[in-house]
């Protein structure tokens, strides 16, 4: 809608400006209290018979969906204007990590709007006299897909640990990495853990380590060492700073990262 500007905020903010008024229509803040690396929006589909967006796997929203890259190397789905939980959360952790408790899903929490357009928001203020600098974890810096009535719906995520996932709404055996492995490293595992707030709510891609060279099997040991047939190298050296799609002349994916290289995914 031309008449609404949405933006997020290095803090964790995310306001809803009415451009005709040049007023703040909403203000919400991420659970997780970093920065809102990127925003997208779609319109909300119809529903089927189970209350979800018809094709989607995902609850109907009374107005828009919002994407949100937030928080430790995450990206999420929410409602608008309800903000609060998310609808779907689509999150990465090392493997290691698998046994130990699952995290909460992110939340939007409103916060009140001064009464005075000129005022100024507590939130705000407390920013300025309590913000320090906190250990920064692998983040998702960009994001494109989906909410659709009749096809998949899905959504591509990379970030700073130079991997990009793809993730279907429907299923986490329909998720996989499309590039971000080194040689020789297991492939990722992609679940849907229960959680109190209802199951397939939350999509985990669990990322195994790349065994060193003593625990490594002696027939993968060449590929690790990149003996053998050499060619173009499909991983990235840096963060990925964007995705973007095209249709024609055929449908394609373009990422560009930190280390200056830009690719086209079929």
């Amino acid at each position: 809608d031309r008449h609404w500007l949405g933006l997020g905020t290095s803090s964790g903010h995310i306001a809803v400006w009415d451009v005709r008024y040049h007023t703040l229509s909403a203000l919400w803040r991420h659970s997780s209290r970093m920065a809102i690396q990127r925003l997208a929006c779609c319109r909300s589909l119809g529903t089927n018979s189970s209350g979800e967006g018809a094709g989607a796997g995902i609850r109907a929203a009374e107005g828009e969906y919002l994407f949100v890259a937030a928080g430790s190397n995450e990206a999420a789905v929410w409602g608008l204007p309800q903000g609060g939980e998310c609808l779907k959360c689509f999150r990465t952790v090392p493997l290691d990590s698998s046994r130990d408790p699952i995290a909460p899903l992110p939340e939007l929490q409103a916060v009140p709007l001064p009464s005075h357009p000129n005022g100024l928001l507590p939130s705000a203020l407390s920013d300025l006299l309590q913000r320090r600098e906190a250990a920064r974890p692998h983040q998702v810096r960009t994001m494109l897909g989906r909410i659709s009535l009749n096809n998949s719906s899905y959504v591509v995520t990379a970030g700073t640990d130079r991997a990009i996932r793809f993730w279907d709404f429907s299923s986490p055996s329909k998720c996989f990495t499309v590039t971000g492995l080194e040689a020789a490293q297991p492939k990722p595992i992609f679940d849907a853990p229960k959680i109190p707030s209802g199951s397939g709510n939350l999509f985990m891609c669990y990322v195994p380590e790349t065994p060193s060279t003593d625990r490594l099997l002696q027939a993968h040991l060449p590929i690790k060492e990149g003996r053998g047939l050499n060619t173009a190298p499909a991983s990235f050296k840096d963060a990925v700073l964007d995705l973007k799609s095209i249709d024609l002349p055929m449908r394609l994916m373009i990422s560009c990262s930190r280390d200056g290289e830009i690719k086209l995914w079929r």
